[in-house]
């Protein structure tokens, strides 16, 4: 009978402990789950940072080389964004980035489709399976509605007038794509809009 009775008690505690540990667990991959988050969101838009936006281009170009489907990359600039820092003040400019990374969030309707901040005043668009005439129709009707964003500023009689400068790139990947490429490509189409006047 005490050998009985010790061992139940031991298997009691045993199975305590179990739980205890299980519980302890489910709380460690809640907070693992959570770093994550933190670690991939930019904490002043809300929206993916460039550590995300990395990881998402590399696995987007294998299913479209996969797929053999084109996949669009848009890089967007707010232009003269420093004149508005030291015009209207970083609160200002803050609620600028936001305003403007809200705006493209609701240019984006597909679940694939993926913005980020890439730094600064520079975000990037992944659009997958999207070749260039379907990536221009989101670029035109954003280069339309960011002239329409209204900032308020109680400290100031003006309003910053918003203008974006945009480069696109498109490809259909092979086995020679490198997302690189597709970046450099975007990059140079995004400082050519910039030195062609801007807006663009």
């Amino acid at each position: 009978k005490l050998q009985e009775k010790t061992r139940q008690e031991l298997e009691s505690q045993v199975d305590e402990r179990t739980f205890e540990l299980q519980v302890t667990l489910r709380e460690l991959e809640e907070k693992n789950r959570s770093l994550e988050l933190l670690n991939t969101e930019d904490a002043l838009t809300g929206i993916k940072n460039r550590r995300f936006f990395d990881k998402k281009l590399v696995m987007e170009l294998r299913r479209s080389r996969r797929e053999q489907t084109p996949l669009s990359i848009v890089m967007l600039d707010i232009d003269r964004f420093k004149n508005i820092n030291d015009t209207y003040g970083h609160i200002i400019g803050d609620q600028v980035i936001k305003a403007v990374s809200d705006l493209i969030k609701d240019h984006l309707k597909r679940p694939l489709d993926e913005v980020a901040r890439y730094g600064g005043e520079e975000f990037t668009i992944l659009l997958g399976s999207t070749d260039s005439s379907g990536a221009m129709q989101v670029i035109e009707k954003l280069l339309k509605n960011v002239r329409n964003l209204k900032i308020p500023n109680e400290n100031a009689s003006t309003k910053p007038t918003l203008t974006l400068s945009i480069g696109l790139a498109t490809i259909y990947p092979d086995k020679t794509n490198e997302y690189e490429d597709l970046l450099l490509a975007a990059d140079k189409l995004l400082y050519s809009a910039k030195t062609a006047g801007r807006d663009t």
